[in-house]
């Protein structure tokens, strides 16, 4: 089952926003942004006085069996967080968990530096999710393992869902 999910503020939006984006993705996070009615500050640089990383780091795992999908949370970078992430995602791969959804903060400036990273590992863009996380909106990177997905069967009606779907088929490294 593939799914789009869509967000509509039954409240004020949020006056002013800023959002860490990776570099490459920053284009297409504006856009998604923009279809919400928000133009937030796009920041694409770490600033230099956010420390480049923690001695340690937390991710937590959220198993959804029923639907044989994952959640993993990144709540804070830290050293080694690349290799903890390359073991979880064989030992869900091995216990044949289909989805891993990766959800990175978007108010988070290491998120620029670590997506990329992140993406060497197989995962690749799915969206964002506004108020995804407690503390701010997600960025979400999608794995599939062994998982054949036919986007021309997916069927989107907004020209920003058709956007969203086209750049997440360009970036899925199972098709390349």
């Amino acid at each position: 089952v593939s799914m789009l999910v869509q967000f509509l503020y039954l409240k004020q939006p949020p006056a002013s926003l800023s959002v860490y984006a990776p570099p490459h993705h920053s284009n297409i996070i504006a856009a998604l942004y923009e279809g919400m009615g928000l133009r937030p500050e796009i920041k694409t640089v770490v600033p230099a006085k956010v420390e480049k990383v923690t001695s340690s780091f937390a991710i937590r795992v959220k198993l959804v069996g029923s639907m044989n999908f994952t959640r993993i949370i990144v709540d804070r970078y830290g050293k080694n967080i690349n290799d903890e992430l390359e073991t979880k995602v064989k030992e869900l791969c091995l216990k044949k968990i289909e989805i891993l959804n990766l959800f990175l903060n978007l108010s988070d400036p290491l998120t620029c530096t670590y997506t990329e990273q992140f993406e060497k590992l197989g995962f690749f863009f799915a969206g964002i999710l506004q108020g995804g996380l407690s503390n701010g909106d997600a960025l979400i990177l999608q794995y599939l393992n062994n998982v054949p997905l036919d986007y021309d069967a997916i069927q989107v009606k907004s020209a920003t869902a058709k956007k969203l779907l086209a750049y997440v088929r360009e970036h899925d490294p199972n098709l390349k």
